[in-house]
């Protein structure tokens, strides 16, 4: 019942109804134009030569908290172009999107015969569009759009290290980040869901769902106080640590250790009593976070004095191995 429910709450998430930007498998074996993708090195030592042409055009794509947004700059004709591509845009499809809009240009102006150059600094972007295998309908289109005009043109699409102080490349660059902050208006998204966005939508449900799930346990106090929410950075340093150290750790943030505390409640130990500073109970907060003997300890390995239990979230896990191992007591947890 549970992973039934879970099934109908992604379905019900209004950005997953969206129009995928996903297509079935083409193959495009007619590419009518080159990918260049010249080094850093070689852009030194040949700048002149890898930016003559009769034409040369410059793309860009953004992506800020305000949306997305395409970029297309040239000289001769003089073309300026901030597109805005809504809020689901990725990176990845702003830079195809820019070179598509390129490649429109490119077909009103009309060149024929013409060694002409579109230059990009997303490696990704050119390799995909170079690639005979397509599986995005932004890729499909702009390949259909740039196959036109290389038919006519020798066309040639070049990488371009960004932000190296190429006026043509900058001034795409500042296009698109202005593409970015405009307000697009019209239905979203503009250029269909991609597989990351649409896993990354995913992603945040499940863990918002999660953590709901856990804040809404009854009891697990606690727990819940060292481990206030799911992160799998922590799951991933907890993992890589021994079988001692882990059961240690799980035994400290749960509470069920053979710290005086727990002892004392199932029946095992004669007392509560701290055995470091003998003022309060021994349990896990108190002497990982406020236990006053442990205090100079503390500070030298975690660098503060005293502690509130969701700092440690804070500290990698070795850190508190570290930290446990000097007061002698890994082996009492």
């Amino acid at each position: 019942m549970e992973h039934n429910r879970m099934l109908e709450g992604i379905e019900s998430h209004s950005v997953l109804g969206m129009v995928s930007d996903g297509l079935p498998v083409r193959i495009n074996l007619d590419l009518p134009y080159n990918i260049l993708l010249p080094g850093r090195d070689e852009w030194e030592r040949n700048k002149t030569d890898l930016l003559r042409a009769d034409s040369c055009w410059y793309t860009d794509g953004s992506k800020t908290p305000e949306g997305a947004g395409a970029g297309v700059y040239s000289r001769r004709p003089r073309v300026e172009i901030a597109d805005s591509l809504g809020q689901y845009a990725t990176v990845f499809q702003a830079e195809i999107h820019a070179i598509e809009l390129c490649g429109r240009e490119l077909e009103k102006w009309g060149p024929n015969r013409r060694s002409i150059k579109i230059f990009s600094d997303s490696q990704a972007a050119l390799k995909a569009l170079g690639s005979y295998r397509c599986t995005s309908k932004v890729v499909w289109n702009c390949q259909q759009t740039l196959s036109r005009v290389g038919r006519t043109n020798r066309l040639t699409l070049v990488w371009i290290p960004g932000h190296v102080g190429l006026k043509g490349n900058e001034a795409a660059d500042s296009l698109a980040r202005r593409g970015a902050t405009l307000e697009f208006i019209g239905p979203e998204p503009v250029l269909g869901l991609s597989y990351s966005t649409a896993r990354s939508v995913i992603r945040t449900w499940a863990e918002g769902d999660t953590l709901e799930y856990w804040r809404g346990l009854p009891g697990l106090t606690h727990s819940k106080r060292f481990i206030p929410s799911s992160s799998k950075a922590r799951s991933k340093k907890l993992l890589e640590l021994s079988r001692i150290n882990l059961r240690a750790l799980v035994g400290l943030y749960t509470g069920h250790c053979r710290l005086r505390h727990h002892m004392h409640r199932i029946g095992l130990a004669e007392d509560a009593e701290c055995r470091l500073c003998m003022e309060d109970d021994e349990t896990a907060e108190h002497v990982l976070c406020t236990c006053p003997a442990a205090d100079r300890t503390r500070f030298s390995i975690l660098g503060k004095v005293q502690l509130l239990p969701e700092d440690l979230d804070k500290y990698s896990p070795g850190k508190i191995i570290d930290f446990l191992k000097k007061l002698e007591l890994l082996g009492e947890v």
